[in-house]
């Protein structure tokens, strides 16, 4: 969970807001700042065929374990960037462990997350939470996924005698409304993945 939350917590710290108005691919070049930080963990984790497209996609391929090659396949995708709706530039995340299922109120601007408008809040009582102070979007959507795959892989490759695997794509993209560019990009690559699996 440490890891995960490290993880989280420094891809945030990332601004990748899109931009909608620009007509390019990323959006904005900001967003291929989490893709090259993503290219160097995938590489250090000695992932094969690590690399960031033109477009600012980033993939990495986890080989199959040893007996399992003729298992499928699965890749896991989840994008970088976060909505514009409102900005995403020096987020200030706020973790509230053992959480009272109470109001929460954002730090920074004073707005009240209300159980009464987010009513699943007191499901959630003695959890951790991360919010933003207010003032930002947080960007775990998707960052929240990005950071569950990188952890994921981590593991695995960490506990390789424990986990049986016909090969792990990951793909992390630079447009949240891209979903079909994802399937499209995973069949051209040739990746023989039945499904991609988006984690949003």
């Amino acid at each position: 969970m440490k890891a995960l939350l490290e993880r989280f917590l420094n891809y945030v710290s990332v601004y990748t807001t899109s931009d909608e108005a620009s007509g390019t691919h990323p959006s904005a070049s900001r967003e291929l700042n989490l893709a090259r930080i993503l290219e160097k963990e995938l590489k250090e984790l000695d992932l094969s065929k690590v690399e960031i497209s033109d477009t600012g996609y980033v993939y990495g391929y986890l080989p199959a374990t040893k007996g399992c090659e003729t298992k499928k396949k699965v890749a896991f995708i989840a994008h970088m960037d976060t909505a514009p709706d409102y900005t995403g530039e020096n987020v200030k995340p706020r973790i509230i462990e053992d959480y009272d299922g109470k109001d929460v109120v954002l730090t920074g601007t004073g707005a009240v997350l209300s159980t009464a408008d987010f009513k699943e809040l007191p499901g959630l009582k003695g959890r951790t939470l991360i919010v933003t102070d207010g003032t930002t979007l947080l960007g775990a959507d998707d960052k929240a996924g990005v950071a569950t795959i990188m952890t994921a892989v981590s593991e695995i490759i960490a506990e390789n005698n424990n986990y049986y695997v016909n090969g792990k794509w990951g793909q992390f993209n630079t447009s949240h409304r891209q979903c079909f560019d994802c399937v499209c990009s995973i069949k051209a690559c040739g990746w023989g993945v039945p499904v991609g699996t988006d984690i949003t």
